[in-house]
């Protein structure tokens, strides 16, 4: 009977669910604000044999990087660019941060070729983006930027706007 009863489990998985998270952050050159790149996705929670051995792996419906951007004095918040997964990238996708500049915000797309974290597989296009959104391709690799503090309540204000207005839509 237990033979038949571990058939019918089978692997499964849930009700899709939004996950949110930000990657990291930059602060403004001059002025009060900051830059908030957040990790949005679709996934649908491993259930049953699919939890074996480990927990299991969320099946992957879509995601995507957004940056928003907060006044640090106000705390208002308003969604400045987003991008899906780069086709080319089939794990370990996020995004990141680089300065911002008088040039723009630096952001990077980044994963890996591959359904396995191999080195060798790694992937990342560069963008400049404008006070406006507007996104330019760059090759030249932006320096790193000094670690900051993270603005509390405007991270707050970042994941409750991503959370209210979904910057991904659940795919059909």
């Amino acid at each position: 009977m237990l033979f038949p009863a571990f058939m019918l489990t089978g692997c499964s998985y849930g009700a899709p669910k939004l996950e949110l998270h930000i990657a990291n952050h930059a602060n403004a050159p001059k002025g009060p604000g900051s830059a908030f790149a957040v990790y949005a996705a679709w996934v649908r929670p491993p259930k049953a044999l699919a939890t074996f051995p480990d927990g299991g792996k969320p099946l992957v419906l879509a995601e995507a990087a957004v940056v928003y951007l907060c006044d640090t004095v106000t705390v208002e918040v308003h969604q400045l660019w987003r991008a899906d997964r780069p086709a080319q990238v089939r794990s370990g996708f996020t995004p990141w941060l680089g300065p911002w500049d008088q040039d723009g915000i630096h952001v990077s797309l980044r994963g890996y070729r591959s359904l396995i974290t191999d080195p060798a597989t790694a992937y990342r296009v560069n963008y400049r983006l404008d006070s406006l959104g507007v996104a330019s391709i760059i090759t030249d690799e932006p320096p790193l930027d000094a670690a900051t503090s993270e603005h509390v309540a405007c991270a707050e204000a970042v994941m409750a706007a991503a959370e209210r207005a979904p910057p991904l839509g659940l795919p059909k």
